[in-house]
């Protein structure tokens, strides 16, 4: 194990106040925390003793009806603080409301907050973002498509210009000027 030498600077104690303060902790950790968690397990552990005990030694009078109210008392036991863990949403829901109305009671009359909640203003923000988006989308794409569009309108028209100039001097199989050949049999 290496030795470090003595840090020149960590020569820092702390005032009585402090101390006194890390004893009160020390002392709450200990009382709060430390005795009724060892006391906890201290049960969970007698109560697998007691069921091991019950399950392995047939031969005890009653073990079947211990195991049977241990078993029920271990569900109980553990029921309890999920019923308990199950009630806080509730109740967290409730508070959260009762707190929301006690902000709202304290905003200025004239607030937009009285009338609407964050959450539709939120999303009104958002609609308004979306529409100005979509308006910058169609004027943009308008001016990129339109010289494309022309391009093809003017190569559409040339087309269909020259098809009807050329169309008396071309003998085409689908062209009867006089409709005789006219597959549906209407002249």
């Amino acid at each position: 194990m290496a030795m470090y030498p003595p840090d020149e600077q960590a020569t820092y104690s702390p005032s009585r106040e402090q101390l006194e303060r890390e004893s009160a902790l020390k002392r709450y950790n200990r009382i709060y925390i430390y005795v009724p968690v060892t006391i906890a397990v201290a049960i969970v552990l007698f109560l697998i003793i007691l069921m091991l005990i019950g399950i392995f030694a047939p031969g005890l009078v009653g073990a079947e009806s211990f195991l049977s109210g241990l078993a029920d008392t271990i569900l109980v036991l553990w029921m309890i603080p999920m019923t308990v863990l199950c009630a806080i949403v509730p109740i967290a829901y409730v508070g959260y409301v009762v707190n929301l109305r006690q902000r709202r009671s304290q905003l200025p009359p004239d607030s937009p907050l009285l009338r609407h909640s964050r959450t539709q203003m939120a999303l009104w923000q958002a609609q308004d973002i979306s529409d100005r988006v979509e308006q910058k989308t169609e004027g943009v794409s308008d001016r990129i498509v339109r010289p494309f569009f022309s391009v093809g309108t003017f190569a559409a028209y040339v087309y269909a210009w020259l098809t009807i100039l050329t169309r008396p001097f071309r003998r085409d199989d689908y062209y009867d000027p006089d409709g005789a050949n006219d597959p549906d049999g209407i002249d």
